[in-house]
C-alpha cells in the first residue's frame, strides 16, 4: 500500500471509501448482491407456510437482505469515487516526482558545469565531490520519504572487483557495507554490474535476493551500475523503507543520474584509460596486483580510517 493509499493519513470518509473499494476488490459487493437476488426470487416462491404466506422468518430475512443490497449498491458508488480520489492522488504524485527528477538532475549537472571549469587538485577534487552529489541528487528523486542513496566506486585487487568506500546521502546513517567479488563471487551484484543498466529491477521484500530483510531498515532498493560502455565506474543504490515507496519512475531517474556520472567519468579519463579498465571486467583476467582505480581510496576505508569490516561486525549496515 503507497503512502497516498493509507486510511491512517486521511479522515473518515477516506477509511469508509477506503473499506468500500476493499470490499469490492474482495467481491463481497458482489456477492451480496447476487445472494440478495436469488433469495428474493427462491423464498416467495417456496418458503410459504399452510395459507400460502410466507412466515415472519422469511419475511425478516428478505427484508434484511434487500436492504443488505441497497447497501452494497451505495458501497459500490463510494468504491467508485475512492478510485477516482486515489488515481487523482496519483497523478499528483507522478507530476510532484516528475519536477523532483528534473530539479535533482539539473542540480547534478550545476556541480559537472562547475567542475568543468576546474583544473589540476580543484579538478580532481570536484569529481570526487560529484559522488557524494550524485548520491544526495538520488535521495531526493522518490517523493518518499526516509530514502537513502549510495553510490558505490568500482575498484580491483587481485584481478577482483571491489564496490566499497560508499558515499551515502539520505538518512542519517552511512551505508557501510563492501561487496567483494573474491570472497562472493555468485553475489547478485556482480552479475548486475555485468548486466545493462536499463536492466535493473525495483526489488521489494519478501522477494528472495541476496539481502537479508529481516536486519535492514528498508523494505525496497534500486541498484544501478555506473558504466560507460563495457566500462563499469561503480554503483548507485537508493532504498526507501517501505514497499511501494519507489516507482518505475524513480528507476528511469536513477538509471539517468548513474549514466551522466558514467559519461563524466568516461571523459575524465580518457580513451586510452577506458581501453585499459575494460580488459578489467571479469574477475581472473587482470594482472595479480593491487592496483586500484582512479576513482577513489581504498574501498575497506572510510576518510577517517575507520575500516568498513569494523562497520559490518557493529552490526551498522544499511547498504544494499
Amino acid at each position: 500500500m503507497s503512502a497516498i493509499e493509507a486510511p491512517k493519513t486521511r479522515g473518515l470518509s477516506w477509511n469508509i471509501g477506503y473499506a468500500a473499494l476493499w470490499l469490492r476488490e474482495k467481491w463481497l459487493l458482489t456477492g451480496v448482491v447476487g445472494v440478495t437476488a436469488v433469495a428474493l426470487a427462491v423464498v416467495p416462491r417456496y418458503w410459504l407456510d399452510a395459507d400460502g404466506k410466507m412466515p415472519s422468518a422469511a419475511v425478516l430475512m428478505t427484508t434484511i437482505l434487500g436492504i443488505a443490497a441497497a447497501v452494497a449498491v451505495i458501497a459500490d458508488k463510494v468504491a467508485d469515487q475512492q478510485g477516482a480520489k486515489i488515481a487523482l492522488l496519483q497523478v499528483r504524485a507522478e507530476e510532484a516526482a516528475g519536477h523532483r527528477v528534473v530539479a535533482s538532475i539539473n542540480s547534478v549537472l550545476d556541480d559537472i558545469h562547475d567542475a568543468s571549469f576546474a583544473e589540476g587538485k580543484a579538478r580532481a577534487t570536484s569529481l570526487i565531490t560529484l559522488r557524494t552529489q550524485l548520491a544526495a541528487a538520488a535521495a531526493q528523486l522518490p517523493v518518499a520519504s526516509a530514502v537513502q542513496a549510495t553510490y558505490y566506486p568500482l575498484t580491483y585487487e587481485g584481478g577482483y572487483r571491489i564496490l566499497g568506500n560508499p558515499k551515502s546521502r539520505g538518512r542519517h546513517n552511512e551505508a557501510t557495507t563492501v561487496f567483494f567479488e573474491k570472497d562472493q563471487p555468485e553475489h547478485s551484484i556482480w552479475k548486475l554490474m555485468d548486466g545493462r543498466d536499463m536492466a535493473c529491477e525495483i526489488r521489494s521484500c519478501p522477494e528472495e535476493c541476496d539481502v537479508d530483510w529481516h536486519v535492514k531498515p528498508y523494505k525496497t532498493f534500486i541498484s544501478v551500475p555506473v558504466k560507460a560502455g563495457a566500462v563499469a565506474f561503480g554503483m548507485l543504490s537508493i532504498n526507501a523503507p517501505n514497499v511501494g515507496d519507489l516507482t518505475e519512475l524513480d528507476r528511469v531517474a536513477t538509471v539517468s543520474l548513474a549514466r551522466i556520472m558514467g559519461a563524466i567519468l568516461a571523459l575524465e579519463e580518457g580513451p586510452r584509460v577506458l581501453a585499459s579498465r575494460s580488459k578489467m571486467r571479469n574477475p581472473g583476467h587482470t594482472p595479480q596486483d593491487s592496483t586500484h582505480s582512479s576513482l577513489g581510496p581504498h574501498p575497506s576505508e572510510n576518510y577517517d580510517g575507520v575500516t568498513q569490516e569494523t562497520h559490518l561486525e557493529a552490526g551498522e549496515d544499511e547498504s544494499t
